[in-house]
């Protein structure tokens, strides 16, 4: 199934990380959104997402590998949201803190956004119309002592 994704993610500390080719990344403590993709299986996509023991390959693989992802919103279709949504998010208040993150195959300044406004989160997902009549939807909160081998898109 191909759909698109947002990963909650909660840094409990500031970070100062190597991102692969993006350099040393400065992050402050605080809630993330990550806007991605997957065109060949968004389950397994979002189960890499989620595993602790994984080869650091894309930008947010740098990141979750010090953070904790609280949720996962997901929009199964066969058009890609990401754009959009990182879009949508930086109107919202959303705040860029490390340009090109994530989004080195597109046009967009990020797909990685610090939400200011961490009680507006319930807001944030209404506004960005996850549940869209383009494919199925959901939200799956991640529990901290889950096993990812468990994890399935629920609506």
């Amino acid at each position: 199934m191909k759909g698109s994704y947002i990963l909650v993610i909660d840094l409990a500390e500031s970070a100062s990380l190597e991102v692969g080719r993006l350099g040393t990344c400065e992050f402050p403590a605080g809630r993330y959104l990550y806007c991605g993709s997957a065109t060949n299986g968004l389950e397994g996509r979002i189960r890499r997402h989620l595993r602790q023991d994984k080869k650091l390959h894309w930008h947010i693989d740098y990141l979750t590998a010090s953070a904790r992802v609280t949720e996962v919103w997901w929009l199964a279709s066969e058009e890609r949201w990401e754009c959009r949504w990182a879009e949508a998010i930086a109107g919202l208040g959303g705040e860029t803190i490390a340009r090109g993150f994530g989004s080195s195959d597109c046009r967009c300044s990020t797909h990685l956004l610090r939400l200011n406004d961490v009680a507006g989160l319930p807001d944030t997902r209404k506004r960005l119309n996850l549940n869209a009549e383009a494919g199925r939807h959901g939200v799956w909160a991640v529990d901290a002592k889950q096993n990812s081998q468990s994890f399935e898109l629920r609506e």
